[in-house]
């Protein structure tokens, strides 16, 4: 469902993930609920969402990019790209970014790369 629009995106609410790449069939307006053109991005859309909520973690998700399916990127609100590659796995690559996400603040670092393709064994680039 569309829950904000904008035509100024600085404007965009804390507190709500901006999605990119949609194949958006339709002109939707604020309250109604979105027709995408690929049922595969539907389901990924859909799934991710799912996860994110189930881990408590959409707060902490600023901005997802699902225009290349087998390369779905997310942005946090921190300075961390994710690169979870495709869809499969999602709640576990998603639980590992967590993971590392915190381990790394802990140690003081800010920004930077993390890859969770793997989710048994994320990768981080400064």
């Amino acid at each position: 469902m569309v829950l904000y629009e904008s035509e100024n995106p600085s404007e965009q609410p804390q507190n709500l993930v901006e999605i990119k790449g949609l194949e958006v069939r339709s002109n939707t307006l604020v309250g109604q609920y979105i027709n995408l053109g690929s049922e595969t991005q539907q389901s990924i859309f859909t799934e991710l969402f799912l996860e994110m909520k189930v881990l408590g973690c959409t707060d902490q998700i600023k901005e997802a990019d699902i225009s290349n399916t087998s390369s779905i990127l997310l942005f946090t609100r921190d300075g961390y790209t994710a690169a979870l590659g495709d869809r499969n796995n999602l709640h576990a690559k998603l639980r590992s970014l967590l993971l590392v996400q915190e381990e790394l603040k802990q140690q003081n670092y800010s920004g930077g790369t993390i890859s969770v393709t793997n989710p048994e064994a994320p990768i981080y680039t400064p």
